[in-house]
């Protein structure tokens, strides 16, 4: 069976609370991808834009309560 990951962007921004300034990151899924034997397929929508990093993070099953 095939790995499936995310494939999400890192951004980091500031926030000022009680005169501090506070570096915050957020992470934005913006695709996915399927590893196979050989390989790992890519899927992007359409008109995403991307440049600098991005990271594969292998999805995980959610839970079932």
């Amino acid at each position: 069976m095939s790995k499936i990951y995310n494939i999400t962007t890192k951004e980091v921004y500031t926030v000022e609370k009680d005169g501090k300034t506070e570096e915050r990151v957020r992470f934005q899924n913006i695709g996915v991808a399927f590893e196979n034997e050989k390989s790992i397929k890519c899927k992007l929508p359409a008109n995403v834009a991307v440049s600098g990093e991005f990271y594969l993070v292998e999805k995980k099953e959610k839970d079932s309560d």
